[in-house]
């Protein structure tokens, strides 16, 4: 008989989802109050807050032994082996599953468009890219797809490699793509990121869907990841809605709602979006705090210009005036919100009394059973996603390969130096490259190399030839 902890609640495991119902009197602030008063709080949120950090503090001396436990019985633990089963993506990873299931949840791509255009935030290595490559060549073969992507530049030496993906699988045969600012640093906080973001894609390339992904380790300070998080979050939100067409979607990764600036983005994008949803992906790890808010049918820039304005203008502000005043936001929305907060607190505190009570049970006595639990969820995941194995996916890649860089390698994750100096390189040319922008290091290496090692005939400049990855026996 299996274990009364690890039983399966289908709808429970993929279901976990909270809809905004938008009321009359959701009416946006004066812009002139943006950052005006002092931060506030609502003290029922901040109960949930103290509950929830009282349950996570039971972890405290679990260490290592901990996260490989909760990996182990990972519901989800079987998903990624059975796609591999039936189709091969780039990069297939938790964040590649998360962004396919929230696209198979939500209309991010409307029926009958015809080209699509999606920006997406803090994004190495690049998951939801490949996600959203795989999902258009299943749904939307015959649509024309432009992306731009962002993310630390892995290749900008100032910047402190503990906060750089060192995976650049990718992002670096797909580099013309990428944009990381005038500075080079793709550093989206600087308030010059989004100034040199509108310039390089100028108006009429306004983006249909935009996502944002991004994190901080927040180990140091676990019961206040909200706080460390929320001037990426802020800046994601500004990038976003800067970029967006009418119409438009925005899905972006948060965690909890306690604080009040959280409070006033979430108002602030249920005013100016049709929809708002809050939505905890099967695949996302029940123990954490993670969802993702999806938010449809974006009001248009033009629209929230002058609020835009404002915020930009007081970036600054964040860590001690509110957004809004609290009396500019409706009961009506503060009740949904607590709502919200307290159904996905729920769920993670549940998550992690399961977890404690496996903790104590030798895994020998319910390993069968959780195997069979694993393969049942990982069944429901490829059913409920509709993920064929007959799918042909157009590769990202220019070879339609995967690639293996010297900058990726998981045996040492401090590496950072892709070296582009070729036979007969000369001091000028290795000056020369200090001014330049990397993409044109890369092609102006590419050329030099090829001066070196004559191109066959049959093959192209931009045609970038790269290396197989080795299979792992």
């Amino acid at each position: 008989m299996m274990n009364s902890s690890i039983t399966l609640n289908v709808d429970y495991c993929f279901e976990k989802k909270f809809n905004f119902i938008h009321q009359d009197d959701w009416i946006l602030p004066s812009e002139h109050l943006i950052f005006k008063d002092s931060l506030w709080k609502l003290e029922a949120l901040y109960e949930l807050k103290r509950i929830l950090n009282a349950k996570k503090s039971l972890l405290n001396d679990k260490g290592e032994q901990w996260q490989e436990h909760t990996c182990r019985i990972n519901k989800a633990n079987k998903v990624i082996s059975f796609i591999k089963q039936k189709i091969q993506p780039e990069i297939l990873t938790g964040a590649w599953c998360k962004f396919y299931e929230i696209l198979s949840n939500y209309p991010l791509i409307p029926q009958g468009t015809e080209s699509f255009k999606s920006l997406h935030l803090c994004e190495a290595p690049g998951a939801f890219i490949s996600a959203l490559n795989c999902y258009l060549c299943c749904y939307h073969r015959s649509i024309c797809w432009v992306w731009l992507a962002n993310t630390l530049n892995p290749y900008y030496e100032d910047l402190n490699i503990k906060n750089v993906i060192c995976d650049d699988r990718l992002l670096f045969p797909t580099l013309k793509h990428w944009f990381f600012g005038k500075d080079n640093t793709g550093d989206i906080t600087n308030p010059n990121y989004v100034k040199d973001l509108q310039e390089f894609i100028s108006e009429k390339e306004y983006f249909n869907l935009v996502t944002a992904d991004g994190g901080i380790d927040c180990s140091d300070n676990p019961a206040e990841q909200e706080i460390v998080v929320a001037k990426l979050h802020f800046a994601e939100m500004l990038v976003a809605l800067q970029s967006l067409a009418p119409g438009a979607s925005f899905v972006l990764k948060k965690f909890t709602f306690f604080e009040c600036i959280t409070i006033c983005k979430m108002y602030f994008l249920s005013c100016i979006f049709k929809e708002v949803h809050v939505f905890k992906p099967f695949t996302s790890k029940s123990g954490n705090s993670e969802v993702y808010v999806v938010c449809l049918d974006y009001i248009g820039v033009e629209k929230v210009r002058a609020y835009l304005e404002q915020m930009n203008q007081n970036y600054g502000s964040l860590t001690d005036k509110c957004l809004f005043p609290l009396k500019s936001i409706p009961s009506s929305f503060i009740s949904q919100l607590i709502e919200c907060s307290k159904l996905f607190t729920g769920f993670q505190e549940k998550s992690i009394q399961e977890n404690l009570k496996l903790y104590s049970i030798p895994f020998s006595e319910y390993e069968s059973e959780l195997r069979e639990l694993q393969n049942t969820c990982a069944e429901e995941f490829i059913q409920r996603c509709n993920i064929q194995s007959h799918l042909f996916i157009e590769r990202l890649f220019p070879l339609k390969k995967q690639i293996f860089t010297s900058f990726h390698d998981k045996l040492n994750r401090n590496i950072r130096k892709l070296r582009f100096q070729g036979v007969g390189d000369i001091f000028e040319n290795l000056s020369k490259s200090q001014s330049m922008f990397l993409p044109d290091v890369i092609l102006d290496v590419e050329r030099r190399l090829t001066t070196c090692f004559p191109l066959e005939k049959n093959r192209q400049l931009d045609i970038i030839e790269w290396s197989p990855v080795p299979k792992v026996i």
